[in-house]
């Protein structure tokens, strides 16, 4: 077999715009054997960049099956795990059809788009399209400079380049939900939003949060109004892309005190960099969604939830969310003190399906449960500390 080194499944099928990446992998200790192809991999630079001499030296193999889409493949050495990363990120890349001894070369590269001499920095990446059904088989192998061998760690990240153009019905800003719609000083606003997926086409294109002084919700101009005040940059998401951030209501907080608007925004053909605010959209191109309203209080302002109104409790729960939960629920909790915390889940027949122990900060908190197992249907949560237990009721979608 010619994967007497290593065999690893890569699967694709993921959202338009959507990266995913696996590994760390390290090639230090592999080989090639006599069933290696003999051609497929001319690009490779060996002995010393001219590609005279290419050879196959310290390679592993990988296998995945097309779905028709065009897919970005790329093998870094700056992914998260890596902690010996492979020489100057030198990997190369050869595809493959065919059955094992029996190869015929479809793709190859050497330095991908990424690549930067001015950094020595060398990764493989390439575009790939891919045939429904067929299977695929992958070589990523180090650069051989002159006998010296590009070893260490690299992943394999794969980002699908299929286009969402303007105006597909499946285009969603997705659905925001607020911890709280009352932010006291010193509290924490948490902002969730699922269901995400935005146009992959243009220079700027993906998803941002707006904050606003009025309700834009469906407005496909938003800034022409006037009442867009700020916002987050771009990000890339895809179907089914999910994105949460936190902002803590004190001194820092960019808006001050008063009633705001929070809605997410996905676009394409959008041009600029940096914040929302700074991008000019594409009304043609451009999809904002539902506004929810949310009041930051100034401080010294009784706060009517939360830690300054627990009367002496030791904590208290002030939201849970998404409502209804899919696979994550995040539960907002203001505590007295820094301490420890059960928390489980029952079913309508009062089996406890889940049960953790959590760890809490004086303040605001957020606890994240892992629902994704759980079936359709109404579950109790109960959240205690020996001392006081809160008890909440939620729906798994």
């Amino acid at each position: 077999m010619i994967v007497q080194v290593q065999q690893t499944s890569h699967a694709l099928g993921q959202a338009p715009g959507t990266l995913t990446s696996s590994g760390p992998y390290d090639n230090t200790n592999a080989t090639t054997g006599p069933q290696d192809p003999t051609t497929g991999f001319a690009c490779f630079g060996e002995p010393n960049g001219s590609g005279t001499a290419p050879t196959l030296d310290n390679t592993l193999w990988f296998t995945f099956t097309g779905d028709g889409n065009t897919y970005f493949i790329e093998a870094p050495n700056t992914c998260a795990g890596v902690t010996d990363p492979m020489d100057e990120g030198d990997t190369q890349i050869a595809i493959y059809t065919g059955t094992c001894g029996n190869l015929t070369p479809v793709a190859c590269n050497e330095d991908g788009p990424n690549a930067n001499a001015t950094n020595s920095y060398y990764p493989a990446g390439l575009n790939f399209t891919t045939t429904p059904g067929t299977v695929y088989y992958m070589i990523v192998d180090g650069f051989n400079n002159v006998g010296t061998i590009s070893n260490g760690q690299f992943c394999v990240q794969v980002t699908n380049q299929s286009v969402i153009a303007c105006g597909d019905t499946t285009i969603s800003s997705g659905l925001a939900v607020l911890n709280k719609p009352v932010i006291c000083y010193d509290s924490t606003l948490t902002i969730a939003v699922s269901g995400i997926k935005a146009p992959t086409v243009g220079t700027t294109k993906g998803f941002s949060i707006m904050v606003s002084n009025a309700d834009i919700s469906g407005n496909n101009n938003p800034m022409s109004t006037g009442a867009v005040v700020g916002g987050t940059g771009t990000i890339a998401v895809g179907s089914s892309g999910t994105f949460q951030t936190n902002l803590v209501n004190n001194a820092s907080n960019p808006f001050g005190a008063g009633v705001y608007y929070i809605t997410p925004i996905v676009y394409g053909n959008a041009t600029g960099t940096g914040n929302i605010t700074a991008l000019t959209l594409d009304p043609n191109c451009t999809y904002t969604g539902t506004s929810v309203m949310v009041e930051f209080l100034a401080q010294g302002v009784i706060c009517p939830t939360g830690i300054k109104e627990l009367n002496g409790a030791a904590f208290a729960v002030t939201g849970i969310y998404p409502v209804p939960v899919k696979n994550i629920l995040n539960i907002a909790v203001e505590s007295a003190k820094s301490t420890t915390m059960s928390i489980s889940i029952k079913d309508v027949l009062g089996r406890t399906v889940t049960s953790s122990t959590q760890s809490v900060n004086n303040g605001s908190n957020t606890i994240s449960i892992d629902t994704q197992n759980l079936s359709s249907g109404v579950y109790t949560l109960t959240v205690n500390n020996e001392k006081q237990q809160s008890t909440v009721k939620f729906v798994k979608e």
